[in-house]
């Protein structure tokens, strides 16, 4: 089930920017926190790509530091970082038009939060497409995090063995 979370849209933009990698795609989407944590503590910031890749996943939640900063500025460095992005992209129209989608299929949203988000849909400019796009990134950093549980380490023994296998598939 397709929702506004941080993994979905993050992958949903992604996916229209071809090239990337994920580091590359996240320091760019959250150029501002990162710079502003490197200000803050004078180191590089890195995170790992394993930690990257659980984010994406929706396996691990944003790490406190970028919520928090994103929190106290808000969305307007998002949409600086999703215009230098998003400003070249071809597939713009599909992108906002996915992540319209996701909006309307959340069971989380209320109407209110809703109809403010997609407020104006379709968009007709460029500006006002990013700015949507930036909306729903907004909100998904600002949302509480549901992790995908991982599975059970039990289960999958007991799948392997055949305990909880259907008699036809059973070894």
């Amino acid at each position: 089930m397709y929702q506004c979370d941080i993994s979905h849209v993050l992958s949903a933009l992604q996916r229209h920017l071809p090239g990337l990698s994920q580091s590359t795609f996240f320091d760019a989407i959250f150029k501002a926190a990162i710079d502003d944590r490197r200000k803050w503590t004078g180191n590089a910031v890195s995170i790992d790509f394993g930690d990257l890749s659980k984010i994406f996943s929706g396996k691990k939640p944003l790490p406190k530091w970028i919520i928090n900063y994103f929190t106290e500025v808000g969305i307007e460095a998002l949409i600086s970082s999703v215009h230098s992005l998003c400003s070249t992209m071809n597939t713009i129209d599909t992108l906002v038009d996915e992540l319209y989608l996701y909006v309307q299929a959340d069971p989380i949203l209320g109407v209110d939060a809703k109809q403010r988000i997609i407020a104006h849909y379709p968009y007709a400019l460029q500006d006002e497409k990013i700015t949507f796009i930036a909306t729903c990134l907004y909100s998904a950093i600002l949302r509480p995090q549901q992790l995908f549980p991982v599975s059970d380490a039990r289960l999958c023994v007991d799948h392997i063995y055949g305990a909880r296998v259907p008699k036809p598939c059973q070894h």
